[in-house]
């Protein structure tokens, strides 16, 4: 038998029978996998679809109401709009992941960026949320600090579209998991070319064995179908993956008991995009004239 020895052909006999265990091992791991993701994948469908078919059909109820009220109903009309509003700022954010979501996927992100105010870009963002902070009876307490060497706020260059979607699924993380009547603080501090912000909330906390997981795409902590958390389980993946884009680092902590604080870091990018403001006068380059 291709002359080896006996205790040459059990020493490979080992060799495979190891490998084989080896293969069978990681199979077994790779399908875990694909289980897993056919299922979150299912989760999210499952979510998505309460989270875009339910506000457009509130919209449409409220609307045909609206349009039926007769005169001295003011105040009716006044609380049906405000309820459209409430589903339509929803399914806008829920949208706007959506599409971010798909366009990191198939890798047609391109970094688009311009000269940024940063105090505008963060006041408008706590504004953006002020509903959602009135209804939890919330305090957010936003502060500037640590300005040196003639470094402004209002001259940063980033791609604004990414840190404002960024800013956005973080603040809203921290409303929804922040207990009533608790604070929200976002700090903010531009130093030596490097943005850095801390959005802190008191709430539940992130479980240990849950921090790997939080920036997987479709994932959830409560991944119950009723949960009252809603969410469609893709915003802190896109934050991952948005200040990767922009060379930055995020890290989550427990600063003390229930206080949970995303830190995000993003340096200056070092040139502006200076035909980002000429897009919407481009055209097809298969445009007959």
């Amino acid at each position: 038998m291709n002359g080896l020895s006996k205790e040459e052909l059990q020493e490979e006999y080992d060799i495979l029978l190891k490998k084989y265990d080896e293969l069978s091992t990681n199979l077994y791991r790779v399908n875990s996998k694909l289980k897993e993701s056919e299922a979150l994948k299912g989760h999210f469908i499952s979510n998505v679809s309460n989270e875009l078919i339910n506000p457009f059909a509130s919209i449409l109820v409220l609307a045909e109401n609206l349009q039926q009220m007769g005169e001295g109903q003011m105040q009716q009309a006044k609380a049906m709009a405000s309820m459209i509003f409430d589903e339509a700022f929803h399914l806008d954010f829920q949208l706007k992941n959506i599409f971010a979501a798909a366009i990191i996927e198939a890798g047609t992100g391109g970094m688009r960026t311009g000269t940024v105010d940063l105090k505008h870009l963060f006041q408008k963002n706590v504004r953006f949320f002020e509903k959602a902070v009135s209804q939890k009876k919330l305090t957010v307490n936003l502060h500037f600090k640590g300005e040196k060497g003639g470094e402004d706020f209002s001259s940063f260059i980033t791609d604004e579209e990414k840190l404002d979607l960024i800013l956005k699924n973080l603040l809203d993380n921290a409303i929804k998991f922040s207990f009533e009547n608790g604070q929200v603080s976002l700090n903010v501090t531009l130093e030596n070319e490097m943005l850095t912000f801390t959005i802190c909330n008191g709430g539940k906390g992130i479980p240990e064995d849950k921090k790997q997981l939080i920036y997987d795409r479709f994932r959830q902590l409560d991944e119950r179908i009723n949960s009252i958390n809603n969410g469609n389980g893709l915003g802190l993946s896109i934050v991952s993956a948005y200040v990767g884009f922009l060379n930055g680092s995020i890290t989550v902590a427990e600063e003390t008991d229930r206080l949970t604080c995303f830190k995000v870091s993003v340096p200056q990018l070092e040139s502006q995009d200076e035909w980002g403001d000429f897009d919407q006068f481009m055209v097809d380059d298969d445009e007959k004239f």
